[in-house]
């Protein structure tokens, strides 16, 4: 295991998609598709937010308001985020429970190069560039 704390996943897993929401590429992608993901992680136990209407990410389900709900464990997304993993062979052997909109949020994202991008610079600006060799 990579991510040794829900603090950890919020620093870096929360940090990326906070920061892909704020890139003109990634809103580019996402366009008018207003969704609100509640993404649940395992190993290190966590959950997280996303509005992307509002731009926003933070722990915690918020509300029950929501459009999808996506659950892996932590080390996953962090994998996901860098570009290592296949959305479709992460669902179909189970790693990745996607249902609701959140299927959607996660192949616009899948789809833009930048985000490993963004993922290795909140990796290096936290000074956690051992994260990078993660599922490589």
């Amino acid at each position: 295991m990579h991510l040794n704390c829900p603090d950890e996943v919020v620093r870096y897993v929360g940090a990326t998609l906070r920061d892909a929401l704020s890139d003109p590429l990634v809103l580019a992608l996402i366009g008018d598709h207003h969704m609100r993901i509640r993404i649940g992680l395992v190993d290190p136990d966590c959950v997280l937010y996303v509005d992307t209407k509002e731009h926003d990410v933070r722990m915690g389900a918020d509300s029950d308001a929501t459009d999808g709900l996506i659950a892996m464990a932590g080390d996953t997304a962090l994998a996901y985020l860098l570009g290592r993993v296949d959305l479709e062979t992460a669902i179909e052997s189970g790693s990745v429970v996607a249902a609701g909109e959140s299927r959607a949020l996660l192949r616009l994202l899948g789809h833009d190069s930048t985000l490993p991008d963004v993922c290795e610079r909140v990796l290096r600006r936290e000074g956690r560039s051992d994260l990078l060799a993660l599922a490589g």
